[in-house]
């Protein structure tokens, strides 16, 4: 649970976000409106399929839905970043919480890439204008039905 729901037990709590130290932790906060996770969404989106300045966590949901149905690699690329993203964000939040260890920004995003990049060698995909483009970026090619490093 977020500090601001674990507030509503402990009223003397703090619920000021890890992050920052600015905001009250919420998921909006934690996930968007943080300077932390916004530098780190940024950095994401240079090798994003065609996501934009989306400023909450429905806005990028509902962009990743409206691929939905699409057999599309860019779509599975910014579905794998989303899941990376909110699972190593809240994973540093709660190192930072928990044992008092922190991470920079920059550390954070290139575990989030690394994990998504491991992601991506290990599916099966078509040749495609896409799979070429997206090779691109994240510096792989497409050999034998899959990705390979570079």
């Amino acid at each position: 649970m977020t500090l601001d729901r674990i507030a509503k037990w402990n009223q003397n709590g703090n619920v000021q976000c890890g992050f920052c130290k600015d905001g009250k932790e919420s998921h909006e906060h934690l996930f968007f409106e943080c300077k932390f996770t916004q530098q780190i969404w940024s950095n994401l989106r240079t090798v994003s399929w065609r996501l934009g300045d989306e400023n909450s966590i429905q806005e990028l949901l509902q962009v990743i839905s409206s691929f939905k149905g699409q057999n599309n690699i860019g779509n599975v690329v910014n579905k794998l970043l989303f899941a990376a993203a909110v699972y190593y964000v809240w994973q540093e939040r709660n190192n930072r919480i928990f044992q008092r260890k922190e991470r920079t920004e920059e550390a954070v995003c290139n575990l989030i890439k690394k994990n998504v990049r491991v992601k991506l060698l290990s599916i099966r995909i078509r040749n495609t204008k896409n799979v070429i483009r997206i090779g691109e970026m994240w510096r792989m090619k497409w050999a034998n039905y899959s990705f390979v490093a570079v």
